[in-house]
């Protein structure tokens, strides 16, 4: 029996199978396959060190693409430089917090 009392055909541990498949689906999409914005490739890529490679192979097509039709250039190519360290909440400066603050209560 389920919380709002309907009879359910799926037993927990059925459920519980369920939704540990789908977890460890999604885990593999998002870390094999999801390309992210922020580190501009997937994060197993960027844990076994995959990443300079794939950004400085990028930067040499922009380059290549640049350098054989400028006319559809109208600035730099994108950065493809290779970030550091990445963090999900990067702090803010402490005029930021202070701005924020200065909103939020209105100071």
């Amino acid at each position: 029996m389920s919380i709002s009392g309907c009879q359910t055909s799926q037993s927990f541990t059925e459920k519980l199978v369920v939704a540990r498949d789908w977890v460890n689906i999604f885990v593999k999409w998002y870390n094999h396959e999801h390309r992210h914005s922020g580190i501009k490739f997937t994060p197993h890529e960027r844990h076994t060190g995959r990443d300079i490679e794939i950004l400085s192979a990028r930067a040499l097509v922009y380059k290549k693409a640049k350098l054989e039709n400028p006319k559809r250039w109208s600035g730099e190519i994108k950065n493809w430089v290779h970030i550091n360290e990445v963090h999900l909440n990067p702090e803010k400066g402490k005029s930021e917090i202070v701005e924020i603050r200065r909103h939020k209560f209105k100071l």
